[in-house]
């Protein structure tokens, strides 16, 4: 893995907007509200050439107080990939079972493969 790579990829990508929401929800801003906020600042993100951990606080306080320094830890890569820690999730503890799941099915296949040639191999001479 190229994990310098990937970090460029989803620091340069607005895929954390929905943790910037989650965030305001979480400070029990009303989820509507939440989503007109995030969409205000992404698009003040757009229109100044930025992303999410781009904005200083001063400026995503002008879209909403609730805005604290903690929300940098929030949108950072590692915080938004983990945040989703459900079967299926990208957090690394469940990628890591997706990972030991999909060798164990593949060292299965294998087994059934080299079984499956023997009884070929027998039947065919």
């Amino acid at each position: 893995m190229k994990k310098d790579n990937m970090y460029a990829a989803v620091a340069e990508d607005f895929s954390n907007a929905t943790d910037l929401a989650d965030y305001l929800v979480n400070k029990d801003l009303p989820f509507r509200e939440a989503h007109a906020v995030v969409g205000q600042v992404v698009l003040h993100c757009i229109q100044e050439n930025k992303y999410l951990l781009d904005v200083k606080l001063e400026e995503f306080k002008e879209f909403s107080e609730l805005i604290e320094e903690d929300i940098y830890h929030v949108l950072a890569p590692e915080t938004v990939v983990n945040a989703r820690d459900i079967a299926g999730g990208t957090a690394k503890n469940r990628v890591e079972e997706q990972l030991n799941q999909s060798s164990s099915r593949l060292a299965d296949s294998k087994k059934w493969i080299e079984e499956f040639a023997e009884k070929v191999n027998v039947l065919t001479k």
